[in-house]
């Protein structure tokens, strides 16, 4: 949405200047006003014509897939409120996967950064013995 124009008022030198209610960008954050030249947006209208232009940032969120032992298996930066899919499952040695820890039930990628665990828990080996009656 670059450089274009979505509104224009009229003031009066010195009257107060409203705080305009930016367009909303899909998966976009917006950051502020600023007058071309870089200033913040006046407060009281200034005896020349101004200009401003919003800014936006990325709304994305860091998603961290470890491993058992803290190390990355996988990160991602994806945009707040796509869905996402369970990403592969780390192998450790000795240990059945269970499933992630801390992936939201709904899939769907929060506002904050988030960090998914695996679950394990180890083999186990059950050792029966059977009475043959002899």
């Amino acid at each position: 949405m670059s450089n274009t124009t979505f509104a224009i008022r009229d003031y009066i030198v010195g009257e107060s200047v409203e705080n305009l209610t930016p367009p909303e960008i899909y998966h976009k954050i917006f950051s502020g006003w600023s007058e071309s030249n870089g200033n913040a947006l006046p407060s009281t209208m200034p005896a020349r014509d101004i200009s401003v232009y919003g800014h936006y940032d990325e709304n994305v969120s860091v998603i961290t897939w470890l491993n058992q032992d803290g190390t990355v298996f996988l990160q991602q930066t994806l945009y707040v409120g796509d869905e996402f899919q369970i990403q592969g499952q780390p192998n450790m040695s000795g240990y059945k996967f269970l499933g992630w820890d801390g992936y939201p039930q709904d899939g769907i990628v929060p506002s904050e950064d988030l960090t998914i665990r695996p679950r394990y828990r180890k083999y186990t080996i059950i050792c029966m013995m059977y009475d043959t009656g002899e």
